[in-house]
């Protein structure tokens, strides 16, 4: 039997966290001093949401079309993530909370205050609407899955001072056309970009140590990488970070000085016209790059 519960009741204000949260119309302000509530995976059940009534699936499932529920009745996602069209998050506010929009696919503006220093895990997932969002300078820090299967977006800046990219951060943006990684980047995560199909162009700086396995992924419209900056020899990992990116047209490996480079780096390059190279890479290459 299916439990139902009227949502016309609920409250259009709460907390999350340190914070303070108010439902305007369609737009959601988040006010306070210091860190949103991060939503735990037990935390959350799976309810479908139809006609203003919210009914109890009575089954988990990620792949589902479902609205998170959370335990706490308060919680502004749980109540009103189909209404969601605009957020504001307003200075005071230090950390956008993991999950807090998640899933709330008809957002299509975000403001974010200056004194936000991390976006949480999965923050935005699933973000179906938002085509552009402009992180503050303060921000340092890009959860794993922040804006991942945000399907629309289409242009993002990242600020010079964010040091990790996290893992799946961009998980199948694939509107992404162009994205700027700042020197202040140390680490890409895990699939951080992982068939972001639309991307053309990448640049990775001399500052980055650490890229994840699948970084680049299935980037199938990517035509330039540029990696003549970055220093490998103090790369960690380096493992299939551009498999499968078949436009692939100018490569510049001229930097190359490591010999940590994992022979699964395979690149289906079926366009490769451009190659730059010194003679450490030209060793590399001819067991690391494959050209079909």
């Amino acid at each position: 039997m299916a439990i139902y519960f009227d949502i016309s009741a609920h409250p259009k204000s709460g907390t999350t966290g340190d914070c303070r949260w108010r439902l305007k119309g369609t737009t959601l302000i988040i006010s306070g001093n210091g860190k949103m509530k991060d939503v735990e995976d037990d935390e959350v059940d799976y309810f479908f949401a139809q006609d203003n009534i919210i009914y109890d699936t009575g089954f988990s499932d990620e792949d589902s079309d479902v609205n998170f529920l959370n335990e706490d009745n308060s919680d502004f996602n749980s109540l009103w993530s189909d209404k969601i069209e605009k957020v504001v998050i307003k200075k005071g506010v230090t950390h956008i909370g993991d999950r807090a929009f998640s899933g709330c696919s008809k957002i299509i503006s975000v403001t974010i205050a200056d004194t936000v220093e991390t976006i949480g895990y999965y923050a935005f997932s699933g973000c179906e609407s938002l085509e552009s969002i402009t992180l503050p300078e303060s921000v340092t820090d890009i959860d794993s899955g922040a804006f991942s299967d945000c399907t629309n977006l289409k242009d993002i800046s990242i600020p010079n001072g964010v040091t990790s990219i996290g893992s799946a951060a961009f998980y199948r943006c694939e509107s992404l056309t162009i994205i700027q990684i700042p020197n202040s980047v140390i680490e890409i995560g895990l699939a951080a970009f992982y068939k972001c199909t639309k991307l053309t162009n990448v640049e990775i700086p001399g500052s980055v140590t650490i890229v994840g396995w699948n970084a680049f992924e299935g980037c199938k419209s990517l035509t330039t990488l540029d990696i003549s900056k970055w220093d490998t020899s103090n790369v960690g990992i380096f493992g299939r970070m551009f498999q499968d990116c078949s436009s692939l047209s100018d490569l510049d490996v001229s930097n190359f000085k490591t010999n940590k480079v994992n022979n699964n780096i395979t690149l289906r390059i079926r366009k490769l016209q451009n190659l730059r190279l010194n003679q450490f890479a030209y060793i590399t290459y001819n067991y690391a790059i494959s050209r079909t």
